[in-house]
C-alpha cells in the first residue's frame, strides 16, 4: 500500500476516533438505583421528577422518572446530581410516547386537585401535563393546544412574578415602616408619613396575592383545556 494513502487511512480514523470520543462525552449519563445507567438527554429536572430522553433515540419517547429512582446524574459538562432517596414508593417511569396507536389508553383525566392530573393511574402535574401536550402535538398539530400551552406558561410565570415580586414588595415597605417609626419622633407629620406607608406595604401584599390568585386560576383552566384538547388529539 503507496504510504500516502497509508497515512491518509490513519488520519481518518484519528478523526473518527475523536467525533467518537466527542459524542461519548457529550451526553448526560443517568445512574438508577437498580444499577442501570443510561445514556440520555436530560430536559428538565423538577420537583420530583426528571425528564428526559434516550440517547440512542433522541426523537423518540419523553421519559419521566422519579427522583427516588435515580442515584445520581452526571451531566455532558462533567457536573453530577446526587439524590436521596425519600420514603416515598417507587414507581414505574411515565413514557410519553410520540406516537399513539392506541387512543383508550392514552388520557388524561382531571382529578380533584386543582393543577393536578391522573395519567395511567399516577398523578401528573400540569408541568408535566405540558410536555405531554408538546409532545403528542408534534403529529397533531393542533394550533388551539399550542396557544393554550402558551397562555397556561405565561399565566404560571405572571403567577409567580405577582406573587413573589409583590410580596417582597410589600415585605421592604413593611420593614421601612417599621425603621422609620423606631426612629421617628412623635409629630404629626412623622406619624401621618408612617402610616401612609404601613397602607402602601399592606396594599402591595394583598394586591400581589389577588393578582397571583387570578392568574393562578387562569393557569388551572388554560391547562384542563390543555388537557382536553390533548385526549382530542389523534
Amino acid at each position: 500500500m503507496p504510504l500516502n494513502s497509508t497515512i491518509l487511512n490513519l488520519k481518518c480514523l484519528l478523526v473518527l476516533a475523536m467525533l467518537l470520543c466527542f459524542k461519548t462525552q457529550a451526553q448526560d449519563t443517568i445512574y438508577k438505583r437498580n444499577g442501570n445507567i443510561v445514556p440520555a438527554k436530560i430536559i428538565e429536572v423538577g420537583v420530583r421528577d426528571v425528564s428526559y430522553r434516550r440517547l440512542d433515540n433522541p426523537d423518540g419517547p419523553l421519559f419521566i422518572a422519579t427522583k427516588n429512582e435515580i442515584a445520581k446524574i452526571r451531566y455532558a459538562n462533567g457536573h453530577v446530581d446526587t439524590f436521596t432517596e425519600t420514603a416515598v414508593a417507587e414507581t414505574k417511569p411515565l413514557i410519553i410516547s410520540p406516537a399513539y396507536p392506541n387512543a383508550g389508553y392514552d388520557r388524561v383525566e382531571m382529578s380533584s386537585k386543582p393543577g393536578i392530573f391522573v395519567y395511567n393511574g399516577r398523578l401528573l402535574s400540569d408541568r408535566n401535563l405540558l410536555l405531554m401536550a408538546e409532545t403528542k402535538n408534534l403529529s397533531c398539530k393542533n394550533a388551539e393546544l399550542r396557544s393554550e400551552i402558551e397562555k397556561t406558561r405565561n399565566s404560571r410565570n405572571i403567577q409567580y412574578i405577582a406573587g413573589f415580586g409583590g410580596m417582597g414588595l410589600g415585605i421592604v415597605g413593611l420593614y421601612s415602616f417599621s425603621l422609620l417609626s423606631s426612629g421617628s419622633n412623635s409629630s404629626y407629620n412623622s406619624g401621618t408619613s408612617n402610616t401612609a406607608l404601613l397602607l402602601v406595604g399592606v396594599n402591595v401584599l394583598v394586591a400581589a396575592e389577588v393578582v397571583s390568585g387570578i392568574f393562578k386560576s387562569q393557569r388551572s383552566r388554560h391547562a384542563v383545556r390543555v388537557a382536553q384538547l390533548y385526549n382530542n388529539c389523534r
